[in-house]
C-alpha cells in the first residue's frame, strides 16, 4: 500500500485517501451506536443546537469540508444561533426551511 501510495502517477494526495477511510468510519458509527444511518442523526440534530453540528463534523470527521477552528466557530455562532431560535419561534418553520431562505438571501 505504501509503495502504491507513494506513486504520484496513481495518487497525488495520500492524506485525502486516508481521510476517506477515517470519514467513512465516522459516518458509519451512528448506525452502530444509534441504530440509524448518519444522515438520520444529522437530520434529527436538535435545532436549538444547530451550530454545534459543524464542530462535531470537524472534530470527529476528516476533511469533510467543514471550516477550521471548530471551537472558535461554536463561540462565534452563539449570536446567530439565538437569531435562528428566535426566527423558529416566530415563524414556526423548521430549521431546514429557514436555512434555505437565508442561503437564497445571500447576495440578494
Amino acid at each position: 500500500m505504501d509503495r502504491l501510495a507513494s506513486d504520484s502517477g496513481l495518487i497525488r494526495n495520500r492524506a485525502e485517501i486516508d481521510s476517506m477511510r477515517e470519514s467513512a468510519a465516522f459516518l458509519r458509527a451512528p448506525a452502530e451506536t444509534h441504530g440509524k444511518p448518519s444522515g438520520h442523526v444529522v437530520a434529527d440534530w436538535p435545532a436549538e443546537d444547530h451550530v454545534s453540528l459543524p464542530a462535531l463534523l470537524k472534530t470527529e470527521g476528516t476533511r469533510l469540508g467543514v471550516i477550521s477552528g471548530a471551537g472558535t466557530w461554536k463561540s462565534a455562532m452563539r449570536t446567530p444561533q439565538a437569531a435562528l431560535d428566535g426566527w423558529r419561534a416566530e415563524t414556526r418553520r423548521p430549521v431546514i426551511q429557514l436555512s434555505r431562505v437565508l442561503a437564497l438571501s445571500v447576495g440578494a
